[in-house]
């Protein structure tokens, strides 16, 4: 998942917690990575920001 994703105008990451957190888990956070690969194998980070400000984000959920 990359940071410029968005659903129901807010970022995924963000739409996603909130719906999970709706459920029940006890707790979720979300960190910005640094460097990831994206769907098509193709390289996403930071030195390449110019590039690309897609850069990946990983959601933790825990109960």
């Amino acid at each position: 998942m990359g940071e410029s994703g968005r659903h129901g105008g807010q970022p995924l990451h963000a739409a996603s917690i909130q719906a999970a957190t709706d459920g029940g888990p006890a707790g979720a956070r979300a960190f910005k990575g640094f460097w990831g690969q994206g769907a098509h194998f193709r390289i996403h980070n930071a030195k390449t920001l110019q590039l690309s400000e897609d850069l990946p984000v990983m959601r933790e959920m825990w109960s």
